[in-house]
């Protein structure tokens, strides 16, 4: 018998992956696993290791950022994952009282190399522009997402506004 609940422990440990690499410091880790546990049971975490050599020669990649997106006053996450066969995925938790919501801001196939990189954009003033826009310089409440997509030199900005995300591509 003592075999055999070892052999579920283990087991359990590999089906049910970390999601985290870097969070350590992320003061709600433990709950936003059980989320994850719950919701994306065949997520994993973009490794260094899934970059490809030539990219980490002039960038270190960010595959997770912490900040109050929705200005709820808890710290939310947004972590780059990977579903297979071959999908990539950027979503945004957001702590609430007792659980998370969340919010994909991306999906794409992975066809190559893994091409997202996260930076946080601090609340206060920001450039954007959109289609139907020059450029502008607004004000934003919270700090905000930015996804830099590495190979096409362009990012997606994500600024929480209205209980939603607003989207603006800026190229760089």
């Amino acid at each position: 018998m003592r075999t055999f609940s070892s052999a579920i422990i283990i087991l359990s440990i590999i089906l049910v992956p970390n999601v985290f690499s870097a969070s350590d410091n992320y003061k709600y880790a433990k709950e936003l696993q059980k989320y994850i546990n719950q919701h994306f049971r065949q997520y994993t975490p973009i490794k260094i290791q899934d970059y490809e050599s030539y990219v980490l020669d002039f960038i270190n990649p960010n595959t997770e950022i912490i900040g109050d997106f929705d200005g709820n006053g808890y710290e939310d996450i947004c972590v780059v994952l990977k579903k297979h066969p071959k999908v990539i995925y950027v979503i945004s938790f957001h702590k609430q009282e007792h659980s998370f919501n969340h919010f994909v801001l991306n999906k794409r196939d992975w066809t190559s190399t893994v091409r997202e990189n996260l930076e946080l954009e601090e609340s206060g003033h920001v450039r954007i522009s959109s289609p139907d826009s020059a450029l502008e310089t607004i004000l934003i409440k919270n700090p905000a997402i930015i996804l830099e997509f590495i190979e096409t030199d362009s990012e997606t900005l994500y600024i929480w506004e209205k209980d939603q995300f607003e989207t603006y591509d800026r190229g760089l």
